[in-house]
């Protein structure tokens, strides 16, 4: 399962009590990918407009979970 799908999942639980230590290992993973640059928190496209990668942000804000 992709990062991406592991955080849409964590983000689905409403109860933040059941989703446990796999948490933490998902948001260690996900700031180890952003400061390696494996994956960007934005994009820009072809008018140069910056705009936030959704599932990125899902899991920074985690997190604060």
């Amino acid at each position: 399962m992709s990062l991406e799908q592991r955080i849409g999942q964590l983000v689905a639980e409403p109860d933040v009590t059941r989703i446990g230590d796999d948490a933490f290992q998902v948001i260690e993973e996900l700031l180890s990918a952003l400061e390696a640059g494996e994956i960007r928190s934005a994009v820009r496209d072809a008018r140069g407009a910056w705009s936030a990668v959704a599932w990125v942000k899902q899991g920074i804000l985690l997190g604060f979970r």
